[in-house]
C-alpha cells in the first residue's frame, strides 16, 4: 500500500506540475498532528532506512509550519507544495481535508535495538545463505534498549512481532512464548512485548528451500480499557496492614511468652536435673539397702538356725537336768537309811569296844556287825552306780552349757548386726530372757556338778573294806579278847572316819538334791525362753525374707525412677534448647513484624499511587504523546512505529531478454520522468 501510495503521489505530482501556481496563504497554527514511523531493517536487524508520515487534518485552507531533520520531504495527498529548509517544514494547503506528508530521516536513532540471527545445522548462517536452504533451522530474534534514542517511548511503547512461516517449508515448528495462528498454509508467530521489556525470542524449525516474509514489528503505546475496583483493592490493602499491626502486636505477645518459656524451663531444667541426681542417688542408697537387706536376711537365717540350737539344747539341758535330779532323789532316799545304818555299825563297834574293856562280847556280836557292814556295803554299791550315772550327766550337762554359751554370745553378735531392723526388738527381748535365765543358774548348776562330782564314795567302800576285813580277822578271837581289844581300837577309830565321810556324803547329796530344786525352774523358764528365741528368730527370718523382697522391689523401682529421671532431665533439656530457639526466633520474628509494621505504614497510600500509576500506563493516561521527530512539535497526537524486514526468498532463476517495450504515450512519458 505504501508503495502505490508513492506511486499516486508522484503522479498526481506531475499533473499538478501543469497547473497554475496556487496562491501563498499566511501561515497558520499546525493542527494536532499523528506520526507513522516507518523503519526498514537490513536481514541482520540492522536500520537501514526511517521515513516518517506525518498526517494532519485541516481545517482549511492555509500556510502551516512544521518541524523535523529530515533529508527530503513530498506530499503524499496533494499537489500542494512542501517545502523544507533548515529543519523548518513549510505546507502550503489549498483546501481542508486529511493531509499526508513524508519526511526521511538520515542515521535515526530508533528507540530498540534489534538483531537477527539464522543458524542451520548449528551452523550460524545469513539470511542470504538460509535462503532456499534446507535443514535444521534456528531463528533468533533479539530487542533491547537503544539508550542513544531521545525520548521515553521504549518504557511506554509495546511492540507486536510476527514472524509467519511458509507451511509448506517449515515443519516441526517450536516457537516458546508465541502464539501461534494458522493463516492458510502458513504459521503466524505472534509475541508481544510490554513496555520497558526487551525480547529474546528463539524459533526452531525443520526447513526445505526455506523462505519467510518480512518480519513485522509494531510500535504503539500500550492502551487498555482496564477496570479495576481500587476501592476494594485497598480494602483488602487495609486489611493487610491491619493484620500486620496484629502481627507486630502477636509477635510482641509471642516474644514475651517465648521469654517466660524460656525462664520456666530453665527453672524445670534444674528441677530435673536435681530430681536426676536425686534419684541416681536413691538408686545407689537402695542397691546399698539390698546389700544390707541380703546381710539382713542372711543374718536373720544364722540367728533363726541358732535359735533353733539353743532350743534343742536348752531342751537338752531340761532333760538331763530332769535325770540328774531323780539320781539326786533317788540318794537323797538312800541318804538316810545309809547315814542310818553307818551309825548303826559305829554304835556296834562302840559296843565291841565297850564290851571288849568289860570282857562281855561274843562272836554273835561280831557276826552281827559283819551283817550290818554288809547291808552298808550293798547300799554303797547301789550309791556308787548311780554317782556313776550322774557323773557321766554332770559331763554332758557341762558341754551343754559350754555350747549353749557359745551360741548365745554368736547370737548376741548376730543381734547387734541387725542394725535398725524392725524385727530386731522382738529378738532381742527373747535373747535377753534367754540370757537371764541361762546366767541366773548357770553357778546353781556348776555348784550341783561340783558337789556330785565330790561324793567320793569309792573312799567309802574303800574303809568298808577295811571295817570288813578287820571284822573277818576278829572273827574267832573273841577267846583272846586281850589280843582283839587293839584292832577293835583301830576299826573304831577307822570307822569314825569312815561313819563322818558318810556323814559327810549323805549331807552333800541333801545340798545337791536342794540345788537341783532351785535349778530346776530356770532349767523350764530356759527351755521356754530358747522356745521363744526360736519361734521369734523364725519370724525374723520370714520378715527378713520379706523386706528383703520389698527391697529388691525398691531397688527396680528407683532403677526405673532413676531412669525416667535421666530421660526427663535429658527430654527437659532439649525442651531447654528448643526453648531457647523459640525464644530467640520469637525475638527476630518480632523484629520482623516491627519491621514490617513500619515498612507498610502507609502502604495504602502508597499503593494507591501505584495503582494509579500503573493504571495510567496501561490505559496509556500517563503517556505524554511527543514527536519521533523533533522536540519543537508538542501538538503530536499520537506516533506508531512500522518495522520490517526484509524478506528471505530463493534467488529467482535467470530472466530471459525483455520483449521490446511498447510505444510509450506521452502521458506514461510524463508519469515516468518522476
Amino acid at each position: 500500500m505504501k508503495r502505490m501510495t508513492k506511486t499516486t503521489a508522484a503522479a498526481l505530482a506531475a499533473l499538478l506540475a501543469l497547473s497554475p501556481v496556487l496562491p501563498a496563504y499566511a501561515a497558520a497554527a499546525l493542527p494536532d498532528k499523528e506520526e507513522v514511523v516507518y523503519i526498514n531493517l537490513t536481514p541482520a536487524g540492522d536500520v537501514n532506512t526511517v521515513e516518517v508520515v506525518n498526517i494532519l487534518d485541516l481545517d482549511g485552507p492555509g500556510s502551516f509550519t512544521d518541524y523535523g531533520n529530515y533529508a527530503s520531504v513530498r506530499n503524499m495527498t496533494t499537489t500542494d507544495p512542501v517545502t523544507l529548509a533548515d529543519g523548518t517544514v513549510t505546507i502550503d494547503a489549498s483546501q481542508a481535508g486529511r493531509l499526508y506528508y513524508e519526511g526521511s530521516l538520515p542515521e535515526a536513532e530508533i528507540p530498540w535495538r534489534i538483531s537477527l540471527d539464522y543458524a542451520l545445522d548449528g551452523t550460524k548462517r545469513s539470511a542470504d545463505e538460509v535462503a532456499g536452504a534446507s535443514g535444521a533451522l534456528t531463528i533468533h530474534l533479539a530487542v533491547k534498549e537503544n539508550p542513544l534514542c531521545r525520548g521515553d517511548f521504549f518504557d511506554t511503547y509495546a511492540l507486536q512481532i510476527s514472524l509467519t512461516l511458509d507451511g509448506d517449508r517449515c515443519r516441526n515448528i517450536v516457537a516458546d512464548g508465541a502464539t501461534a495462528a494458522n493463516v492458510g498454509s502458513d504459521k503466524q508467530l505472534n509475541y508481544t512485548v510490554l513496555p520497558g521489556r526487551g525480547a529474546d525470542i528463539t524459533v526452531h524449525a525443520q526447513v526445505t528451500d526455506f523462505a519467510m516474509d518480512a518480519v513485522a514489528i509494531n510500535g504503539i503505546p500500550l492502551s487498555l480499557d482496564v477496570q479495576v475496583d481500587d476501592e476494594a483493592l485497598l480494602e483488602k490493602v487495609t486489611d493487610l496492614t491491619d493484620a500486620i499491626a496484629q502481627l507486630d502486636e502477636g509477635a510482641g505477645a509471642l516474644s514475651d511468652g517465648a521469654e517466660e518459656l524460656t525462664a520456666g524451663v530453665d527453672e524445670a531444667a534444674e528441677g530435673a536435673s536435681a530430681l536426676h541426681e536425686g534419684a541416681s542417688s536413691l538408686y545407689t542408697g537402695a542397691g546399698s539397702l539390698q546389700s544390707g537387706g541380703a546381710s539382713v536376711q542372711s543374718g536373720a537365717w544364722t540367728v533363726s538356725s541358732g535359735a533353733s540350737q539353743v532350743s534343742d539344747g536348752a531342751q537338752a539341758l531340761k532333760g538331763g537336768l530332769d535325770t540328774l535330779g531323780a539320781g539326786l532323789a533317788a540318794l537323797d532316799a538312800n541318804s538316810a537309811a545309809l547315814s542310818q545304818g553307818s551309825a548303826d555299825v559305829l554304835a556296834a563297834l562302840q559296843t565291841i569296844q565297850t564290851g571288849l574293856e568289860n570282857g562281855d562280847i561274843s562272836d554273835a556280836d561280831i557276826a552281827g556287825m559283819q551283817t550290818t557292814l554288809g547291808d552298808l556295803s550293798v547300799r554303797v554299791d547301789s550309791l556308787t552306780a548311780t554317782l556313776s550315772g550322774m557323773s557321766g550327766l554332770s559331763d554332758t550337762l557341762t558341754g551343754i552349757y559350754g555350747s549353749l554359751s557359745s551360741v548365745l554370745t554368736s547370737l548376741s553378735g548376730t543381734i547387734t548386726d541387725m542394725g535398725d531392723d524392725p524385727y530386731k526388738d522382738e529378738v532381742e527381748a527373747a535373747y535377753n530372757t534367754l540370757y537371764s535365765a541361762t546366767e541366773s543358774y548357770a553357778s546353781a548348776m556348776l555348784n550341783l556338778v561340783m558337789t556330785v562330782g565330790g561324793l567320793k564314795v569309792e573312799d567309802l567302800k574303800t574303809q568298808l573294806g577295811y571295817a570288813a576285813g578287820y571284822l573277818d580277822q576278829l572273827t574267832g578271837l573273841t577267846d583272846s579278847l586281850g589280843a582283839l581289844k587293839p584292832g577293835i581300837d583301830q576299826l573304831v577309830e577307822s570307822y569314825t572316819t569312815l561313819n563322818d565321810g558318810i556323814q559327810s556324803y549323805t549331807a552333800g547329796v541333801t545340798k545337791a538334791y536342794a540345788g537341783y530344786g532351785q535349778i530346776a525352774p530356770g532349767a523350764a523358764t530356759l527351755a521356754d525362753g530358747a522356745a521363744s528365741l526360736a519361734s521369734g528368730a523364725g519370724t525374723l527370718a520370714s520378715g527378713a525374707s520379706t523386706l528383703a523382697g520389698g527391697i529388691s522391689d525398691v531397688y527396680a523401682a528407683t532403677g526405673a525412677l532413676a531412669e525416667g529421671a535421666g530421660a526427663l532431665d535429658s527430654g527437659v533439656g532439649a525442651l531447654a534448647e528448643g526453648a531457647a530457639a523459640l525464644d530467640e526466633g520469637a525475638g527476630q520474628v518480632k523484629e520482623g513484624a516491627a519491621a514490617l509494621s513500619e515498612g507498610t505504614d502507609g502502604m495504602d497510600g502508597a499503593i494507591q499511587d501505584q495503582i494509579d500509576g500503573l493504571l495510567e500506563s496501561v490505559t496509556g493516561g500517563g503517556v505524554e504523546p511527543a514527536s519521533f521527530v523533533s522536540g519543537k512539535n508538542a501538538n503530536v497526537r499520537a506516533v506508531q512505529f512500522v518495522i520490517r524486514t526484509p524478506a528471505i526468498q530463493p534467488a529467482a532463476p535467470e530472466e530471459q531478454p525483455p520483449e521490446p517495450e511498447a510505444e510509450s504515450s506521452f502521458w506514461d512519458k510524463l508519469i515516468a520522468l518522476f
